[in-house]
């Protein structure tokens, strides 16, 4: 049993590339958390020691899986949306623009794990947005959507890419525009994550122009 808040310094394994590490200890206090940081996995996992290990390179197989629950870290959270991953894992929305929030968005259905990571996140200084696991994440699929409803317009000629991105900047005060936001999360994302989420609906559908760009990646 682990007793987090008896402990002053936690330990941090981070999965992720350059850019995602800058962007997620952007908001983790260093004399808080002492960091690991690999851009691949790591080839002796027994020497690992960790309190929390972040995998915002994660890829849904079987050898990834076995990987992350052979390095007996208590709390595992990846960047994936889908829910097809075991209990034990916290899936994190690790999306580009999203992790150097103080809010994380999360879903786990193992109450224990839940109340764990809460701890180790309180001790960074952030906080958890829990998400049922059975529907996708809120922020993704807000963004999603405006990003296809930008790309449908453009479509139509209903108005330039740069005058999209402007008019959503000045007009509802967010940091990036839908074109903007497109290219920080990738393409392939942003397709991946509707082709998933409108499997069962038939109010909508993905842009043409969108799929293309994903394509091109």
């Amino acid at each position: 049993m682990h007793f987090l808040c008896k402990k002053a310094v936690m330990d941090l394994l981070l999965l992720a590339d350059e850019n995602r590490k800058n962007e997620f200890l952007s908001a983790v206090s260093p004399t808080v958390f002492t960091t690991q940081w690999f851009d691949h996995l790591p080839v002796e996992e027994n020497d690992l020691h960790a309190d929390l290990l972040v995998d915002l390179l994660f890829e849904n197989n079987p050898e990834r899986i076995n990987w992350l629950q052979q390095t007996r870290i208590p709390c595992v959270m990846v960047n994936w949306m889908e829910n097809n991953v075991p209990d034990q894992l916290i899936r994190i929305n690790g999306w580009p623009g999203f992790t150097g929030r103080e809010l994380l968005e999360c879903a786990c259905p193992d109450e224990q794990i839940r109340l764990q990571a809460e701890r180790i996140a309180g001790q960074m200084g952030r906080t958890i947005e829990w998400t049922p696991s059975e529907i996708p994440f809120i922020s993704q699929s807000i963004v999603s959507g405006i990003i296809n409803e930008a790309y449908l317009a453009l479509q139509e000629d209903t108005a330039t890419q740069e005058g999209i991105d402007t008019a959503m900047k000045l007009g509802t005060n967010y940091p990036f525009g839908p074109f903007e936001w497109a290219e920080r999360i990738g393409h392939k994302n942003i397709v991946h994550f509707l082709d998933y989420n409108l499997r069962e609906n038939t109010y909508g559908h993905v842009s043409i122009l969108l799929k293309e760009k994903a394509l091109a990646q």
